[in-house]
């Protein structure tokens, strides 16, 4: 993975690079047991001082994502997530014991309570949700809250960023609630729930390859054109783009990432034919007008969860069958 700092921010370089490291991990680009590049290699890449990258390497070991080793430098540090899922299958199986244990002393059916407990916990799942998802655009956050459901079996609500502004949505939260979101919008999702004490969990995704491959369908010298928010651009444009252009077929196409406000007019863009497919992120999809979104000139780029993330999301959360 490859480091990028802007030297006119002003956000200074050493808290850029942290970030970067913190998402490159979050989203899988850095995986347990990979090995950061050196002080030296960073400081001459980058031209940053070795001060700056080595107070960033003490504070990422600080929150347990990086550790330092003599003569290996910096390393992700292994998770121990499959531990931690043993250990709670069997404290469900004490938990179980115990239950039939006592309603047999109260000579009560486990198959009646059974029962029961599922209406109870369908009542309890409706008035306070254990598992949401959140995503900044309505379609992604339909979709894959019912995938989610589906997969886990589970009962995974919906809710969209926009809604988590609201005071309606936020009651619900509370700090036995897990919210899961796309690992790339994890700041700004910590930043809505403030308050509410619900866990955060970030999902990796993968391209949707139908996308990469229409792309590689293009005409040598065509031009793509990916189009963010503003701040989203700020936050996390280069990286995104970045990991989009390594995953296609090198060819000659042109690639190309602009803030919505440097796009101008969408009419005289389509006009204009200067690129030859246009991608709109997921936030700004949902509120294009209805002609621009037939346009087969402009599309989103579709997203599928990454099965390993879910995987780990799922020990986390406590889904445990």
């Amino acid at each position: 993975m490859r480091f990028y700092v802007d030297h006119t921010s002003r956000v200074p370089v050493h808290s850029q690079l942290y970030d970067q490291i913190k998402l490159g991990i979050a989203v899988g680009h850095l995986r347990p047991g990979d090995t950061l590049p050196s002080v030296r290699d960073l400081e001459k890449d980058l031209r940053i001082g070795k001060n700056s990258i080595w107070r960033v390497y003490k504070s990422l070991e600080k929150m347990g994502v990086v550790t330092l080793r003599q003569g290996k430098g910096a390393q992700v540090s292994s998770s121990a997530g499959s531990e931690k899922h043993q250990a709670k299958l069997a404290e469900c199986d004490d938990i179980s014991r115990e239950t039939v244990g006592r309603l047999r002393s109260l000579h009560i059916h486990p198959s009646s309570f059974l029962s029961y407990f599922q209406q109870y916990l369908a009542r309890a799942s409706n008035e306070e949700p254990n598992l949401v998802f959140a995503e900044c655009n309505r379609t992604e956050t339909d979709i894959f809250s019912k995938q989610i459901s589906e997969l886990w079996n589970v009962d995974v609500r919906g809710v969209t960023f926009e809604e988590l502004r609201l005071q309606p949505a936020r009651k619900i939260l509370t700090k036995n609630t897990s919210v899961i979101s796309n690992a790339y919008h994890l700041d700004e999702l910590r930043g809505l729930l403030k308050g509410t004490g619900a866990q955060v969990v970030g999902l990796r995704f993968r391209w949707d390859r139908r996308l990469m491959k229409r792309i590689e369908s293009l005409n040598d010298g065509t031009s793509v054109l990916f189009v963010f928010s503003d701040p989203d651009k700020a936050r996390y444009g280069n990286l995104i783009f970045e990991e989009f252009k390594s995953l296609v077929t090198p060819r000659k196409v042109t690639m190309t990432l602009k803030g919505i406000s440097e796009v101008g007019d969408l009419g005289q863009l389509r006009e204009q034919r200067k690129f030859g497919l246009i991608l709109f992120s997921n936030r700004l999809w949902d509120g294009l007008p209805a002609p621009i979104k037939k346009n087969p000139l402009f599309s989103r780029p579709t997203l599928t969860v990454d099965p390993v993330s879910l995987e780990e999301a799922r020990y986390q959360v406590g889904i445990i069958w």
